[in-house]
C-alpha cells in the first residue's frame, strides 16, 4: 500500500510532507524506526518495502467469506495481521483528520498494492468513504493468488462485490482510476465459469479522465462503465483483457460490440486508447496448431496472403476452464474473429475517432 503525493497534471499545490507524515504513523508500528531525524526521502524508501510486504501477506482464510464490519472487528482483534491491516489504514485516515490537522488536505492518490481477501472494519466507516471522495487518484490491485485461481477459492466469493462498497462507489473526485484483480482471479460477469461482477455497477467518477483496467472480461458492466465516463475520459488502457465464452460455450461479448459502443458515442475529449496482451499477438493463429480447425486455419492462410496488413488488431478471446478458474486462448475464435474482421474494422473506425481528437481535427 502506497500513498502518493501527486498525480501527473494534477494540481501540486498541496503540502508533500503529509505523504511522509503517514508514512511515519504506519512505519513506526511496523519497523519503529531508529532515527525519526534523518532524511525524510530515505526514511521513506528504507519502510516501504517492508510495509508492502507485511499488507500483502498471503493470507487466505478457508471459511466462507463474511462482509459484516462488526465480524471483522472480532477478528482483528483476535488475529494479528488483520489488526495490523486495520491499524494502518486507521493511521492514515486519523493523519488527516480535522481534529489533528486543522485544514489539513489529504493526499491526492492512494496505491493499494495486491488487497488481501478479508475484511477490514475500517473499509465499511463513512470516515474511509469521506477520504476516498476527495482523492483524485486511485490505484488497486488484488493479492496474486501465487499459482492458485483465487476464484476457485470458497473465500473468494463474495469478495469482489465488497469492492464497489467499500471503494469504487466513493470515489466521486478521482481524475485517474486503475484497477487490476491480476491473473489469478479476472473478474466480469459474461456469463463463463467463475464468474465475478467487477463491481462497477453504481461507480460514478464525474471527473474521470484517466483509466486503466487489468484482467477483466469483456461484459456488459464494463461497457457500460466506459460508456457512462466516456464525456471525460481522455484516456483508456485495458491490459489482459479478453472475450470468452458463457457456460453453453457461445461467445460472449465480442470486441466489435464495444468498439462499436465506444464509437456510437462519439467522444471528443478521448485521445489515447490502448491494448495490450503479455502474450506474442503475432502467435493468436497459431497455423501450425493440428488441434485447430482446419477450415478455420486455411481461411487463416488464404486472408493472410491477400491482406498482409490484416493482422494489426491483436485478438483477445479465451476459454475459462471449468476445474482451474484459468483462461487460456480461444484458438479457433481468435482465427475466426481474424478471418470474419468485424473486429478489426470497428477498431479502425473507432481509433479514427481517437486520433481525431488527438490531432485535434475532429
Amino acid at each position: 500500500m502506497a500513498l502518493s503525493p501527486k498525480a501527473e497534471d494534477l494540481q501540486p499545490t498541496r503540502s508533500p510532507f503529509l505523504v511522509v507524515e503517514v508514512w511515519y504513523m504506519i512505519t513506526d508500528i511496523l519497523c519503529d524506526a531508529e532515527n525519526e531525524e534523518q532524511d525524510e526521502g530515505r526514511t521513506r524508501a528504507k519502510c516501504s518495502s517492508p510495509l508492502r510486504d507485511l499488507i500483502s501477506l498471503n493470507y487466505i482464510q478457508n471459511s466462507n467469506f463474511n462482509d459484516d464490519p462488526h465480524a471483522a472487528e472480532v477478528e482483528e482483534r483476535k488475529n494479528a495481521w488483520r489488526g495490523l491491516m486495520a491499524a494502518s489504514f486507521r493511521a492514515i485516515l486519523s493523519s488527516y483528520s480535522a481534529p489533528r490537522y486543522p485544514g489539513a488536505q489529504i493526499p491526492l492518490s492512494l496505491t493499494i498494492h495486491e488487497l488481501n481477501i478479508v475484511p477490514i472494519s475500517v473499509f465499511s466507516t463513512r470516515e474511509f468513504h469521506d477520504f476516498l471522495s476527495h482523492l483524485t487518484g486511485f490505484n488497486m490491485s488484488l493479492m496474486h493468488g501465487a499459482g492458485w485461481m483465487l476464484n476457485t477459492f470458497k473465500v473468494f466469493y463474495g469478495f469482489p462485490d465488497c469492492l464497489g462498497p467499500w471503494f469504487f462507489n466513493h470515489l466521486t473526485s478521482a481524475e485517474e482510476f486503475s484497477f487490476d484483480p491480476q491473473e489469478s482471479a479476472p473478474l466480469g460477469d459474461a456469463g463463463q465459469r467463475h464468474a465475478f461482477d467487477i463491481s462497477l455497477r453504481k461507480a460514478n467518477m464525474p471527473r474521470l479522465r484517466k483509466l486503466s483496467l487489468g484482467n477483466i472480461y469483456l461484459c456488459l458492466e464494463l461497457k457500460d462503465f466506459l460508456l457512462r465516463h466516456l464525456d471525460t475520459l481522455e484516456s483508456i488502457s485495458l491490459h489482459e483483457c479478453y472475450s470468452c465464452k458463457d457456460l453453453d460455450g457461445v461467445e460472449g461479448m465480442s470486441w466489435s460490440e464495444l468498439f462499436c459502443a465506444l464509437a456510437d458515442k462519439s467522444p471528443t475529449r478521448l485521445t489515447c486508447f490502448s491494448l495490450h496482451w503479455d502474450d506474442d499477438q503475432e502467435d493468436l493463429p497459431d497455423l501450425d496448431d493440428d488441434m485447430g480447425d482446419p477450415i478455420l486455419v486455411a481461411q487463416v492462410r488464404r486472408k493472410l496472403e491477400i491482406e498482409s496488413d490484416a493482422m494489426a488488431f491483436p485478438f483477445g478471446y479465451c476459454d475459462v476452464s471449468e476445474k482451474y478458474g484459468n483462461a487460456t486462448h480461444d484458438w479457433d475464435a481468435n482465427r475466426a474473429a481474424f478471418v470474419q474482421g468485424d473486429d478489426y474494422r470497428s477498431y479502425q473506425d473507432f481509433m479514427a475517432i481517437v486520433e481525431s481528437n488527438a490531432t485535434g481535427n475532429h
